[in-house]
């Protein structure tokens, strides 16, 4: 087993964990003294976290960013169909949902003004998803223009996201959902 990421949420410390490259993967949770709280089973490889949690009621959702595998072309992958990236949900009761085939390499995921954002690397877009109580729902995809994001951050209703093919660093106004600016950073960021 791998630990490929680790968050932590509420007190608590949340491991992806991979076993197998190409089957689904878990998540592991334990309490601050290391005493195990819950298991997962989510999709393949997953990665990065983010939690939300209603104004209205004491309903929260931990989002799982599940990478999937990537796609190459040279192995025989058909590129065009959706990839095997998902997002897993869980409830604060341990309820687990999947959003599945939303493209390739889920790489980046954060909740901000009860929406999901999740980048997609190898599909250069953001996905842009409303919250409730119910779930998610699908609002917008943004194309990066062929960028390969990576990873973000939100300040002041903009989301700053890195690239790996324009060598920058973006930054996407949240309002207008149009890219402002672009920053070179020299090298390969992640």
């Amino acid at each position: 087993s791998n630990v490929y990421h680790v968050e932590i949420i509420n007190d608590q410390i949340w491991f992806a964990i991979v076993t197998d490259w190409s089957m689904p993967g878990e998540v592991r949770v334990v309490d601050k003294n290391g005493n195990d709280i819950a298991t997962y089973e989510v999709g393949i490889n997953p990665g990065d976290f983010t939690f939300w949690e209603s104004d209205d009621s004491n309903f929260s959702w931990v989002f799982v960013a599940n990478e999937g595998n990537y796609c190459n072309v040279e192995n025989g992958d058909d590129c065009s169909l959706p990839g095997n990236g998902s997002i897993s949900m869980i409830d604060g009761i341990g309820n687990v949902y999947h959003i599945n085939n939303i493209g390739w390499t889920v790489q980046s995921l954060t909740v901000h003004n009860n929406k999901l954002y999740v980048i997609i690397n190898q599909d250069h877009k953001i996905l842009i998803y409303n919250i409730n109580t119910n779930g998610i729902t699908l609002e917008n995809a943004l194309s990066t223009n062929n960028s390969s994001p990576r990873e973000m951050v939100v300040i002041d209703n903009r989301i700053y996201f890195t690239n790996w093919n324009d060598n920058d660093m973006k930054v996407l106004n949240l309002d207008s959902y149009e890219i402002e600016e672009s920053v070179p950073t020299g090298a390969i960021p992640e």
